[in-house]
């Protein structure tokens, strides 16, 4: 059963319309929202050279539209979206597809081993090992100190946003600075994180409720039952 929706703010216009007007500006943090920004104006400016034959008017507001929307597309969670928000369609409703696609990018992640992040981490009832037809993937990336490194966790953001996209696979996926901005942001305490990367020991220092990945995998491969409803 679907979750039970009511009011004008869950219409699906109206999701939509937030998701591409905001596109989760208002959760990052302002070095995310720069990277974001920065992004959106090399958008911008490719289009408005593509669209050398218009009206300067015309030709400033469509680069920015279309911009906008470019970002939206590539940037924006479009599949989670889609599973999470408008519950049209999931292309990860399979548990065993959908822990796949995390076992890569957990497998990935730690061959790479990004220096410029402490760790990455997901939330929510996946972690408790309750998955869901609508279940997408609350995960963030937490970048070490300083400017560059958070420029640096920003575009592997993105660049997971982009293939979850081309994979059709529903992330949720952000960039925080500080154990502060976690706890601030995210239900630490009762949502379980679970640990998909760790860089050194400061992630097990700033987070004791973190569980380990293989923890996680026992939990959920016990859960045999897909959870449907809220």
């Amino acid at each position: 059963m679907k979750p039970v929706r009511s009011g004008w703010r869950i219409w699906p216009p109206i999701i939509i319309l937030r998701y591409w007007i905001i596109q989760g500006m208002l959760f990052m943090n302002n070095v995310e929202r720069i990277h974001r920004i920065l992004l959106e104006i090399i958008f911008f400016i490719v289009i408005f050279i593509a669209l050398f034959n218009m009206d300067m008017n015309k030709r400033v507001l469509f680069a920015i539209v279309i911009a906008h929307t470019f970002s939206f597309v590539l940037n924006g969670h479009l599949f989670a979206m889609m599973t999470h928000d408008l519950f049209w369609f999931a292309l990860y409703e399979k548990k065993i597809k959908f822990i796949k696609y995390l076992d890569n990018m957990h497998e990935r992640l730690n061959y790479y081993q990004p220096g410029y992040v402490d760790g990455v981490i997901f939330f929510g009832s996946l972690a408790r090992g309750i998955f869901r037809e609508t279940s997408d993937l609350d995960v963030r990336f937490i970048a070490k100190k300083g400017f560059v490194n958070g420029l640096k966790a920003s575009h592997l953001v993105f660049k997971e946003r982009l293939r979850a996209l081309f994979y059709g696979f529903p992330i949720d996926a952000y960039m925080f600075l500080s154990e502060k901005e976690v706890r601030k942001k995210m239900d630490v305490v009762n949502e379980y994180p679970v640990c998909i990367l760790s860089t050194s020991n400061t992630l097990r220092k700033m987070f004791p409720e973190l569980q380990s990945y293989r923890r996680f995998k026992t939990i959920i491969n016990k859960s045999n039952e897909i959870k449907n409803d809220d």
